[in-house]
């Protein structure tokens, strides 16, 4: 199991603000959980609000996290890799996301199957029958 990582900056084509803040950009970090040839994609989007900082992130990162080999079970995976987050939720929501993500690729399940999300399936067929009639 491999984990790979990089900071991407987001820039806005106009300030982003609300009552707190207004921002230009926005660093986010993609977490990548690579393994048997699969990727499992996560992002993390820290908040200042939430004492959040892409730096701490990136620091947490380079100091290493310890992986397991093997992805059994999405739940005890991700719960392995959290306590190692420091705290910093959009990290460990970075890491859920890549672990779910990959997990559900080695298996073969589609995301809306292991959320059993039955519906997202048939809106997804409609949809594409729609679109086939404007092809």
């Amino acid at each position: 199991m491999n984990l790979s990582y990089n900071k991407y900056r987001i820039q806005c084509t106009h300030p982003f603000g609300i009552s707190r803040s207004s921002h230009d950009y926005y660093d986010i970090i993609y977490i990548y959980l690579e393994h048997n040839g699969m990727i499992g994609r996560g992002e993390a989007a820290p908040s200042r609000r939430y004492d959040e900082f892409t730096d701490d992130i990136i620091q947490i990162l380079d100091q290493g996290i310890e992986i397991p080999n093997q992805i059994d079970d999405p739940k005890k995976f991700s719960k392995n890799i959290v306590n190692q987050c420091r705290g910093i939720k959009s990290l460990e929501v970075a890491f859920s996301m890549a672990s779910l993500d990959l997990w559900c690729q080695l298996n073969k399940h589609p995301l809306y199957e292991y959320f059993k999300l039955t519906q997202v399936k048939r809106l997804i067929h409609l949809i594409q029958s729609r679109l086939e009639i404007w092809i």
